[in-house]
């Protein structure tokens, strides 16, 4: 490695070392948790990330419980010849 390029490492490593010394001068990260807005904005979204996964995990078992009772998971016969519909035509 080259002494150029050793600086430029070093220099790249340092400024993103510092990067999250900047997130702390914003104040929804924690300057301005004071006011009840705020607290009360904080802890309606804790509420919100809690329950999102459960609400997905439902749904989905929702969903497949809904495919089960239509019989979608039902064993077929993949050899088996395409049946006729009402009007005598051939389903494919």
């Amino acid at each position: 490695m080259t002494r150029t390029h050793r600086l430029i490492v070093g220099a790249g490593t340092t400024l993103l070392a510092l990067l999250p010394a900047l997130a702390l001068a914003c104040p929804v990260c924690g300057g301005g948790g004071d006011s009840p807005r705020s607290q009360a904005a904080f802890f309606n979204t804790t509420i919100l990330l809690s329950l999102l996964p459960l609400g997905m995990i439902g749904g989905g078992v929702w969903w497949l419980r809904g495919k089960a009772l239509d019989g979608e998971f039902e064993e077929r016969d993949p050899l088996a010849p395409p049946t006729e519909d009402d009007e005598g035509e051939p389903r494919g």
